[in-house]
């Protein structure tokens, strides 16, 4: 236990925060069973960031929050990219899933793995993540036009900040 709680205190201690690790965890989820449906925070960075479109794949997305990862960034060719940048931002959606409902998302996306994240709020509120991010992500795909028009349309609609993805190495705005 002391070595989590070591490399718990290290992490937090990377952020521009001051939060011990009881103010990350909401005493609600505290409360939550042990069972198949106990929810779990993800970040989302694509369209996913759309809750109709989860809720399309038969996801009950929860406790919906913009948020940001430090050191990311999200790059746009043929789909979004996860991909790690220092001194950058990836703004997303943070929404809590069960586990039924993430394998369900990502069974038939082989080249995906989560990654754990900390993801921080409007608020200064920091919370701890999953993600899903492309094991050998494709940095050179081709610009998928469409796919960047929807993103950019949903970054808007959801009020993410200015800071917009990079689409095949060049920096984009959103207005």
């Amino acid at each position: 236990m002391a070595v989590r709680a070591q490399s718990w205190n290290t992490i937090l201690k990377c952020i521009p925060i001051s939060l011990s690790a009881n103010q990350l965890m909401r005493h609600d989820l505290l409360n939550e069973g042990n069972d198949s449906e106990r929810t779990f925070a993800v970040f989302f960075y694509g369209l996913n960031m759309d809750a109709d479109l989860l809720s399309s794949k038969g996801v009950v997305p929860r406790d919906a929050r913009v948020v940001f990862i430090e050191g990311l960034m999200v790059k746009l060719g043929d789909k979004a990219m996860l991909l790690r940048s220092p001194n950058s931002r990836a703004h997303g959606m943070l929404f809590r899933l069960t586990h039924r409902e993430m394998g369900n998302l990502y069974k038939d996306l082989h080249d995906y793995s989560a990654e754990p994240f900390l993801a921080i709020s409007a608020n200064g509120g920091a919370t701890a993540v999953v993600s899903m991010v492309h094991i050998n992500p494709p940095i050179d795909s081709t610009q998928n036009p469409e796919y960047a028009s929807r993103w950019n349309a949903l970054a808007l609609r959801l009020g993410l900040p200015s800071a917009a993805p990079t689409i095949l190495g060049v920096e984009c705005g959103n207005g």
